[in-house]
């Protein structure tokens, strides 16, 4: 999931939760509503990369610069294992 989205479907999930607590006066669908947040956050966290063994090894800055300019979505560990493999 992307990060933008991500937040996104946490800040509508918040403020629906404010909107239902005003109009329905109860504490319950907020509470549902808060915890959807939370699980949002928990579950669609972003991923931890690691830069494999040996794939940083005499690699060119200016080639992974390079990389990243043809894949602008990719991150600086994706294109370092992508060029070091």
């Amino acid at each position: 999931m992307k990060q933008n989205l991500r937040y996104t479907l946490v800040f509508a999930c918040l403020a629906a939760a404010a909107v239902a607590f005003v109009l329905l006066d109860t504490w319950l669908v907020p509470a549902i509503f808060g915890a959807w947040a939370i699980m949002i956050l928990a579950f669609f966290g972003g991923k931890q990369e690691e830069v494999r063994p040996g794939a940083a090894d005499g690699i060119d800055p200016k080639a992974v610069k390079e990389y990243r300019k043809q894949h602008p979505e990719a991150s600086i560990v994706e294109a370092v294992n992508a060029i070091g493999s």
